[in-house]
């Protein structure tokens, strides 16, 4: 697996962010790897995030960022609305771009406050690893569930 490049110190970080991760740390080990100039992470794409960016940060546990995404799409919205559809749509397609490019960044981030978070609570040993596993992974239902909310909320938009 390659190595995350953190400014965490940990002999066991590796372990934590599989733990935390679940099934597909390896991709994002893969994906974190990647170092600009000045030896930061840099961005990469993912996909998924471009493809159905709200649903994907739920999926992942990234409850916040996904209502601040929704908030900020919002707003937006409002603010080009007098300008037309078509700047509309290219908000929409900005946004989508922006999330595709930073999702792996804005994961990383997430993973590494909430596993400091957990280390600093104090837990230790397998009671760590059960609160990594717990806290972590993804949340499919949830994702499912803000899909059908997302389809009803559109059809009723296009439908009335």
């Amino acid at each position: 697996m390659p190595q995350i490049n953190t400014d965490i110190q940990s002999p066991t970080l590796e372990l934590d962010v599989a733990l935390f991760v679940g099934k597909n740390a390896k991709y994002y080990a893969y994906k974190w790897s990647f170092l600009n100039k000045r030896g930061q992470p840099r961005c990469t794409w993912n996909g998924a995030a471009f493809v159905i960016g709200p649903i994907w940060l739920v999926y992942r546990k990234m409850y916040w960022q996904a209502g601040a995404l929704f908030a900020a799409a919002v707003l937006l919205r409002f603010a080009v609305g007098s300008l037309g559809d078509g700047a509309g749509g290219f908000v929409s397609y900005a946004i989508s771009f922006a999330l595709g490019l930073s999702g792996n960044l804005l994961y990383r981030e997430h993973v590494l406050r909430s596993i400091g978070k957990l280390r600093s609570e104090g837990s230790s040993g397998s009671a760590l690893e059960y609160e990594l596993c717990r806290k972590g992974g993804t949340n499919a239902a949830a994702a499912w569930m803000l899909a059908l909310l997302m389809i009803v909320v559109l059809g009723i938009a296009l439908f009335g």
